[in-house]
């Protein structure tokens, strides 16, 4: 009787609107007595209860149905299911029960969409006011959750001392609840702050306590209430202030274990952090070569699991590879609408860096007076936000374009300042290249100076003599002498 589907849906479309919620009612209770497990059909479940009117159960299974879609990765489902749970809520009556489940749903909303839409994004912000009024409403049980919410969204903005902020009391509550778990993500978020505002030797030290005190086993966890593994962005910043302070040896280490946990939990969002990392390593290494094949992994994972904020920076890295073989034309139209979309996402992180990518691109393509003016945009950028992690490259770069137009005193300037900057900040990789930059340029007239300096320099480094700026700094120290 009524086999076919389309005599299915007319029979249903002909029967009074009772007749279709008694049909759903009974589908359900059906559901309910038959099995004794019920994971399975959470979001049938979801359905019949929601087409029979019936709120209260509907909004219990679609919770426990996007919290389901989560440990899948089903993120656009979760979003879906929980926004769904939440629409329902509100024709429940205005009581503490409903103020707390919907505190609760707001939250597990939360983690999605910051990796669908991006830690900045307005949806993202708009869940965590809603879920902090909430809080004071209800009790402060979820704060910790909340916290995190906010920081990595204030983070994202490039307001890293209202993120600090929710760092420091993020460690408040981590110490009053006792509870372990905590204690890597408050890590994560204050090394993440740290690395953007130059401070990679504090960085580093919270990157390895929440490195040490990690567990695999609490992976659920932190993706259920955070949504993501804090561990990855801790290897992420290990990696990277591990670079930069002069041991490229114990970065590509940490990378790989990155790589490697990362596919042990096999969670793609999890997965797309690892390449990321590999890849952002690979660029400030100026491995040319590497850094393609790791954009382009991290490119077939952010495509296949629907991850927009990782393509976007997939995109930015391909695009410096094309500017650095001499194909910047296409290149600079990537950066500048990536950079539109890194914007349109709330996210102003890192700017500084991607838009040294740019100026790149324009000095390529013989244009230095343009690459210029952006740069100049950067230490605007710098000045405005304190985000200062790549102001050392800013102003040799500022030096190199300076050369291609023949002024010298400026180039030599901005060389020393670069040097200064990298010092200042501890961060030896650059000093290298900025002192390579800048013994370049002294091979005229300071060849004395040039060799001390280099030879100083070079002779601090104890690993990575296979990495391009030491072969650099190699090559010319032979040329010096």
């Amino acid at each position: 009787m009524f086999k076919h589907i389309i005599t299915q849906e007319v029979a249903y479309s002909l029967m009074l609107y009772s007749q279709r919620r008694q049909i759903h009612e009974s589908l359900a209770l059906w559901y309910e007595r038959s099995y004794e497990e019920l994971s399975g059909f959470y979001t049938i479940l979801a359905h019949h209860w929601s087409q029979d009117l019936v709120a209260e159960k509907a909004i219990f299974y679609l919770e426990k149905a996007g919290y389901q879609a989560v440990r899948a990765h089903a993120l656009r489902e979760a979003i879906k299911l929980f926004s769904e749970a939440l629409e329902w809520l509100e024709t429940l009556p205005d009581t503490v029960e409903r103020k707390e489940q919907e505190l609760r749903l707001q939250i597990a909303l939360g983690a999605p969409l910051m990796a669908i839409k991006g830690y900045g994004a307005v949806e993202v912000k708009k869940t965590y006011d809603r879920a902090r009024e909430l809080c004071q409403e209800v009790g402060p049980s979820q704060l910790f959750s909340i916290f995190t919410g906010w920081a990595s969204s204030y983070f994202t903005q490039s307001d890293f001392s209202a993120s600090l902020e929710f760092c420091k009391q993020l460690e408040a509550l981590a110490q009053s609840t006792q509870d372990r778990r905590m204690l890597p993500t408050v890590c994560h978020l204050s090394a993440c702050n740290l690395f953007h505002l130059g401070e990679f030797n504090q960085a580093r030290n919270y990157t390895e306590l929440a490195i040490e005190t990690y567990q695999p086993e609490n992976h659920e966890f932190y993706i259920a209430n955070y949504g993501q593994d804090p561990a990855m962005a801790c290897f992420l910043f290990d990696s990277l202030a591990n670079w930069l302070l002069g041991y490229p040896d114990v970065a590509i280490q940490q990378s790989e274990q990155m790589l490697a946990l990362a596919q042990k939990l096999s969670h793609p969002f999890s997965l797309a952090f690892a390449f990321n990392c590999k890849a952002w390593f690979a660029l400030y290494s100026k491995q040319v070569t590497n850094a393609l094949q790791q954009a382009d992994a991290l490119m077939a994972v952010a495509v296949e699991n629907e991850l927009p904020f990782f393509i976007m920076l997939s995109n930015l890295i391909r695009a410096w590879v094309a500017i650095q073989l001499d194909q910047p034309e296409s290149a600079i139209n990537q950066i500048e609408e990536t950079l539109k979309m890194w914007k349109s996402v709330g996210a102003v992180l890192a700017r500084h860096c991607h838009l040294t990518f740019l100026a790149e691109g324009y000095a390529k393509a013989g244009k230095p007076a343009v690459a210029l003016e952006i740069l100049t945009e950067c230490v605007d950028e710098i000045e405005r936000t304190k985000e200062c992690f790549w102001e050392a490259e800013v102003y040799r770069l500022k030096g190199e374009f300076l050369l291609d137009l023949n002024l010298v005193e400026e180039a030599e300037e901005n060389y020393l300042k670069s040097l200064d900057v990298a010092r200042r900040q501890q961060a030896k990789s650059l000093e290298l290249r900025s002192t390579v930059s800048l013994c370049r340029l002294w091979q005229q007239g300071k060849t004395l100076e040039a060799q001390a300096l280099l030879s100083e320099i070079y002779g601090w480094f104890t690993q990575g003599f296979d990495l391009p700026d030491l072969i650099a700094a190699q090559q010319l120290l032979e040329e010096l002498y």
